[in-house]
């Protein structure tokens, strides 16, 4: 029986001119609009969003916990299948021959600057200790906070955090991205990735939504996340190891050191998004 042959038609209507060339007007300009939205609304009626975006949040990891659980252990032993067959863990990404677009000098720096350097530095010392005063373990009774027998259930969600579980689900969106966009050379979005499970359905309303949910998800997370693990790694070493210990916090929101990183992203970060997205990376991280 022959198998059908992929769906590679994805359809995209993109801008032949202006400050959007080459991108798809209508779904950049509902993307800022939902992250404005957000922003005002956070800014205006801070309690009203915290208190929904919060309670939607706890809901969604009430009813989806088991999912994630299993659909991340799922994404380590898939990963794990890819590299040790020599078909796929031997292939690269891209056409045969092709030149790599970026030096190694600059992929080392985007992940680095997409949080790894920083998140590395930060939490390595920041997650174990703020998980030895609370985690999952301790809320259940099981093991009293900062304590002895807290301490290896605050390494092993540590583990969680950053170990294989966490890379597998970072790897596989990449890798999804990746095979289609260079090698299959469909369009570098989400919906190219979801073709095997919709088909040509992704051309219309739903090839949008995907494509809309996805990037201020992604702009938020990505951008707005480095921000924040920036400015809070100034104080937050400090922080953690006063808190465990029940002393108070000694870097307030007035201190120099938030003014300062503040100072400097609200320079950096609106510069890196005004220039796009690889001439702005490679401006910031390089």
């Amino acid at each position: 029986m022959a198998l059908k042959p992929a769906f590679t038609d994805v359809k995209i209507v993109k801008s032949a001119s202006g400050f959007y060339e080459g991108h798809s007007q209508e779904i950049a300009l509902l993307s800022k609009g939902i992250m404005v939205a957000l922003v005002i609304w956070a800014l205006v009626w801070p309690a009203n969003a915290n208190n929904i975006l919060g309670s939607l949040n706890w809901r969604l990891l009430e009813d989806f916990n088991a999912f994630y659980i299993i659909i991340v252990g799922l994404f380590s032993f898939f990963l794990l299948v890819v590299a040790i067959l020599p078909q796929t863990g031997k292939r690269l990404m891209g056409k045969t021959g092709e030149k790599p677009e970026f030096s190694n000098f600059s992929w080392f720096s985007m992940m680095f600057g997409a949080g790894l350097g920083v998140g590395l530095m930060v939490f390595a010392t920041a997650e174990p200790l703020g998980l030895w005063g609370s985690n999952p373990v301790i809320l259940s009774g099981a093991a009293e906070p900062n304590t002895a027998s807290s301490l290896q259930s605050g390494y092993r969600y540590t583990f969680l955090h950053y170990g294989f579980h966490a890379w597998a689900i970072y790897v596989v969106t990449g890798l999804s991205l990746a095979y289609y966009a260079y090698t299959r050379d469909m369009p570098l979005t989400i919906r190219s990735a979801l073709t095997p499970l919709f088909g040509k359905w992704v051309n219309g309303f739903l090839g949008h939504f995907m494509d809309v949910l996805g990037h201020p998800r992604g702009v938020c997370y990505y951008r707005f996340w480095r921000i924040a693990i920036y400015r809070g790694d100034v104080c937050h070493h400090r922080y953690e190891l006063d808190d465990g210990f029940g002393r108070p916090n000694p870097c307030p929101r007035h201190s120099w050191a938030y003014r300062r990183a503040d100072s400097d992203n609200g320079i950096i970060y609106p510069f890196s998004c005004i220039r796009g997205w690889q001439r702005g990376e490679i401006s910031v991280q390089s």
